[in-house]
């Protein structure tokens, strides 16, 4: 049987991510708990909690056009799997670039000889 290793690491404080956020842009808080159809206390007590409801995240996520989710992902280890590769397009041009980069230093190569044999 295999023994499953116990987590302790702290997890993440979203309310203080979220008041961070709103702080940082300057986001009126009126306009944005009316916009969550929430009252401005609800908005603060937001703020206050530490955990908070997925559903609750993604409707603060999509209102103010951040991606909450991602900031809590960067924060897990790096050697943690997923089910995406959120670099795969990148990761395509890098490769189109560095063999773009072979031909041009092949094609340098090649001038830099006739250069040679016409002096």
């Amino acid at each position: 049987m295999k023994k499953i290793k116990t987590v302790t690491a702290t997890s993440p404080n979203i309310g203080e991510m979220l008041k961070a956020y709103i702080k940082n842009n300057r986001i009126n808080q009126a306009p944005l708990s009316r916009l969550l159809g929430i009252s401005i206390s609800s908005l603060l007590r937001y703020q206050k909690t530490a955990n908070m409801q997925i559903k609750t995240l993604w409707k603060l996520s999509n209102a103010l056009k951040y991606n909450f989710f991602m900031d809590i992902a960067l924060l897990l280890p790096k050697e943690y799997g997923n089910n995406t590769n959120l670099f795969e397009e990148k990761d395509k041009k890098i490769h189109e670039l560095e063999d773009k980069i072979k031909i041009l230093e092949t094609e340098k190569a090649i001038l830099l000889q006739i250069n040679k044999q016409k002096a």
